[in-house]
């Protein structure tokens, strides 16, 4: 856990503990079977009624307390941040967050030293009634003022208890705000939760979210910026630490080198209460790169070993790519059959349709990943039917009047030009070979 040092102070990402909506979904909802717990019965009484959520969006999810389990990951993080030289501190607004500050840094040596600042700019990317706030502004601060958090960066806001919807870009923001103000009577926390609902079933791929991608990445060079001009007056050098309490979403966007034209990007699952260093000087650079069709680097592969374990895993099991068969016999490429066939080198079920380089001799296929031969043109493929023959352009009379398709099954006048192997009767007509 290092973090360059070059008279400048060391800036540390920091996520919340595991929360209830995490725990939940891992155990009962959307990534049970990625966690291999699907089937999973509940046993603590304190999370029984978690079984009987079925979606995220349940507004039972809402702005969610830590998880026993992510309280204990906050007093083991102890260890490492009571190491630190903490001079400041920004937290997300929502309860996981704030629950985790107030854990960690509960056994601080110099804790009366640590300015505490509650910074709406670091709030996670909002999907689910999980990412809104339920308490109002007022009992918050009721409850985490005492404690030393301040609160000043929200007072700006009209509407204080929704502090959340004024980093959102338009037309979401308006939205939002449209939403509840029709829907007075009903609970905000509900009207944004039916909005989310009817943007994920308006939407067939993509950003399910009702907070843009691009406005995720703006507001992450925005609090970018806030921390230059922050730092600068603060005093602070080389020696002093800032942590972020935050979120994963909101983690990925502070630390991709690229992003996708529509702003989104991959996201590797970042650790709870596990401090990663933040330089934040190079995403400033970004802001003229908005348009950028290049496809994003996630730096997030040299905090994760995990990961890039697995890619390292992924390219020394890659199979060697071959120019000849197995015995030295030459290649030929043909796309002009049905079915599947298995690579003879990776051993993988693929597609005939596909393309593949086959053998004559020794009739063995090899796909296209595992040759190193280029794919040839269109004019100077060789054509071979299902079994491996060649095919050539034939025009004869069968002893029947017509023949059959082997790929679109159509019927043409054996007179008519087609692709035809002589070994196995077998034609392929133009329009077929030609797609």
């Amino acid at each position: 856990m290092t973090a360059e040092s070059k008279g400048k102070p060391n800036i540390w990402l920091f996520r919340h503990g595991l929360s209830v909506f995490n725990y939940w979904s891992r155990t009962f909802g959307h990534r049970a079977a990625e966690y291999g717990n699907v089937g999973t019965v509940e046993k603590d009484p304190d999370y029984v009624y978690l079984q009987d959520i079925k979606d995220k969006l349940d507004v039972r999810l809402a702005d969610p307390a830590l998880h026993k389990k992510g309280i204990a990951q906050a007093v083991k993080a102890q260890e490492k941040i009571n190491k630190m030289n903490i001079k400041y501190v920004f937290v997300s607004p929502l309860r996981r967050t704030l629950e985790t500050c107030k854990t960690v840094f509960a056994t601080y040596p110099n804790r009366s030293n640590v300015t505490f600042k509650v910074n709406p700019l670091v709030r996670e990317l909002m999907g689910s009634p999980c990412d809104v706030p339920v308490d109002t502004l007022t009992e918050r601060r009721k409850e985490y003022e005492p404690l030393g958090f301040n609160f000043e960066m929200l007072d700006k806001f009209e509407k204080k208890d929704l502090f959340f919807l004024y980093s959102m870009n338009s037309p979401e923001r308006e939205e939002l705000f449209a939403a509840i103000e029709k829907h007075k009577s009903t609970p905000y926390i509900q009207v944004i939760a039916n909005v989310i609902k009817k943007k994920r079933k308006d939407a067939k791929k993509g950003n399910r979210k009702i907070e843009s991608f691009v406005n995720a990445r703006e507001r992450a060079v925005e609090f970018a910026e806030f921390l230059l001009n922050f730092i600068a007056t603060a005093g602070l050098g080389e020696g002093d630490d800032i942590v972020i309490v935050t979120h994963s979403l909101f983690i990925s966007y502070c630390i991709a080198t690229y992003w996708t034209p529509d702003g989104s990007i991959s996201v590797g699952n970042i650790p709870h209460c596990d401090p990663i260093a933040f330089d934040y000087n190079w995403i400033l650079q970004l802001k003229q790169d908005f348009s950028s069709k290049r496809i994003f680097v996630l730096a997030m592969l040299k905090l994760l070993p995990r990961a890039k374990q697995q890619e390292q895993k992924k390219i020394e099991a890659a199979p060697e790519k071959l120019s000849k068969c197995g015995k030295g016999h030459k290649l030929y490429f043909a796309r002009n059959q049905i079915g599947t066939y298995v690579c003879s080198q990776c051993k993988r079920a693929e597609e005939s349709d596909k393309g593949r380089w086959h053998c004559l001799l020794c009739n063995q296929s090899v796909c296209i990943d595992c040759c190193a031969l280029p794919v040839p043109d269109e004019a100077t493929r060789e054509k071979m039917c299902e079994f491996g023959h060649k095919m050539k352009l034939r025009a004869y009379e069968y002893p029947w009047e017509s023949y059959k398709c082997k790929r679109c099954l159509c019927e043409e006048s054996a007179k008519v030009v087609r692709w035809n192997c002589s070994y196995c009767t077998y034609d392929v007509c133009l329009k077929c070979q030609a797609t």
